[in-house]
């Protein structure tokens, strides 16, 4: 079993999964934000064309824990065959600025290391709410730019 994986089993063993305590759909992990009545969005983060190898293992942030009260959405994902899909239930409220960073971990120990790709977007998430990741071109991964281990948050919080 990959660590990053036996790091999720044991936070969903250690109660940290779904707000009904069943563990999360799709891997997927949201946390904060109050049901308040303020309409919210999912979203889609979709890799495609990636020249990584199948299995390469990306994580995905959405939000800023450092923002109090800020929803939150966090997965850990395989790429398989250059692409993956992951979607984020009524994580975003529409029109937000949202931090989405994506770390592909190339070997795998759930930290970013130096020349691991880092990939941020902080654009408004708006009537389209699915946001690409592409092989790179011009500086830019599809929607994302490149980024550094400063933007990935390592203390990801777990409630």
């Amino acid at each position: 079993m990959k660590k990053t994986r036996l790091t999720c089993l044991v936070a969903l063993i250690a109660g940290c999964g779904a707000a009904d305590g069943a563990p999360p759909d799709n891997g997927v992990h949201i946390i904060r934000g109050a049901d308040d009545g303020t309409p919210r969005i999912d979203l889609t983060i979709a890799g495609e064309g990636l020249d990584l190898p199948t299995g390469t293992t990306a994580i995905i942030q959405i939000g800023t824990p450092s923002h109090e009260g800020e929803r939150l959405g966090h997965a850990v994902v395989d790429v398989d065959a250059g692409a993956f899909s992951v979607t984020f239930p009524k994580v975003c409220e529409s029109g937000s600025y949202k931090q989405k960073t994506v770390l592909f971990d190339l070997d795998d120990d759930g930290i970013c290391d130096d020349g691991e790709p880092v990939l941020t977007d902080t654009d408004a998430v708006d009537g389209g709410p699915t946001v690409v990741v592409r092989a790179p071109s011009d500086g830019a991964w599809g929607d994302f730019l490149v980024g550094t281990c400063a933007d990935f948050v390592a203390d990801w919080p777990t409630e």
